[in-house]
């Protein structure tokens, strides 16, 4: 079954909002009594071919302009990378929180890391391979801020006098909201991880910048390797399910956290709720229904994020999910 989106689905809505609920942010919506997308590679092309063609005819989408306070190039590696910076106005989702700064690839960057990520024909290919090294030496997601990062900061906030001290883990890291939010919590150390080291090196950078490097320290880690989770008491997956087969690593990490005395608390969200990527059956078959974990669905509206493969900025409405153990 393949989601595709509708002409009145790709127009937008009158506040300049996208009904976005799918991975790269399509348009792919749930079909009745789903709770997951279903797309093909071959699709997601397709729709961001039509939406770039929309763009510059400027006919049928509405994107944000001036989202960008800062572009620069950033050196890495011995080359020279165009990267902007992205302010996350937080105060607009939370209570008394003040707004992040963080950096992310500029977005003709970005779209040139996804159509090599995107090289096979079908998603399915995936399915035996390492998850990890599907991407070759960069992972195109990790490189931009995604709506699930704000669903971790407000359950971050909501549990905030739990952080202060504590040892924060993140996983697939990306471009650190999450690793900031905890040190500005008051976390005594946050070890912010990815399996990339382009993606962590942006972070880094938006870390210095914020004055946040004392507390915070990067580290290359393998979500689908054998090795151990590091120590912490909080553990935080924000929208790194990109697929069934690194949802299954990422519910396996969470069976691990969970078997440590003591155990860490656990906060994972998902706004891209693609097809195979609810890992919790897996989990709660083996747990007793007092202890059986469950999704809370969350809203956002008008997030603004990067276009991935459209050429600008967007600004979109978004269905995701929480799962939190506090």
């Amino acid at each position: 079954m393949s989601a595709a989106i509708s002409n009145e689905q790709s127009g937008g809505n009158d506040d300049g909002a996208f009904p976005f609920d799918g991975q790269l942010f399509y348009g792919l919506e749930q079909k009745p009594g789903e709770t997951e997308i279903r797309t093909s590679l071959a699709e997601m092309r397709s729709i961001s071919a039509r939406l770039n063609r929309e763009e510059e005819s400027d006919e049928g989408i509405r994107l944000q302009e001036e989202s960008v306070i800062d572009d620069r190039e950033f050196e890495w590696n011995g080359n020279h990378i165009p990267i902007k910076s992205r302010t996350v106005p937080l105060g607009r989702y939370i209570e008394g929180a003040q707004d992040v700064e963080l950096w992310e690839l500029a977005n003709t960057e970005t779209q040139e890391l996804v159509e090599s990520w995107m090289s096979k024909d079908e998603w399915n290919e995936l399915e035996n391979e390492n998850v990890a090294d599907s991407s070759g030496d960069f992972d195109p997601f990790g490189v931009v801020m995604w709506p699930g990062s704000i669903i971790a900061a407000q359950e971050m906030y909501r549990l905030k006098n739990n952080f202060v001290g504590k040892r924060v883990l993140t996983l697939g890291s990306g471009t650190g909201l999450e690793a900031q939010i905890a040190a500005r919590l008051g976390a005594g150390h946050v070890l912010a991880t990815d399996n990339y080291p382009l993606t962590l090196a942006l972070l880094e950078y938006a870390t210095k910048r914020a004055g946040l490097s004392h507390v915070i320290d990067t580290k290359l880690f393998d979500i689908c390797s054998q090795d151990p989770l590091p120590d912490c008491d909080i553990v935080i997956a924000a929208d790194v399910l990109y697929n069934d087969v690194l949802a299954k690593e990422v519910g396996r990490r969470c069976v691990e956290a969970l078997s440590k005395v003591p155990q860490p608390r656990l906060i994972v969200t998902d706004s891209q709720r693609f097809h195979g990527t609810d890992f919790l059956d897996s989990i709660n078959c083996e747990r007793s229904d007092r202890y059986k974990l469950h999704w809370e669905e969350k809203n956002l509206e008008q997030v603004e994020v990067s276009g991935i493969l459209i050429n600008d900025d967007q600004k979109i409405n978004v269905k995701a999910r929480l799962l939190s153990t506090a």
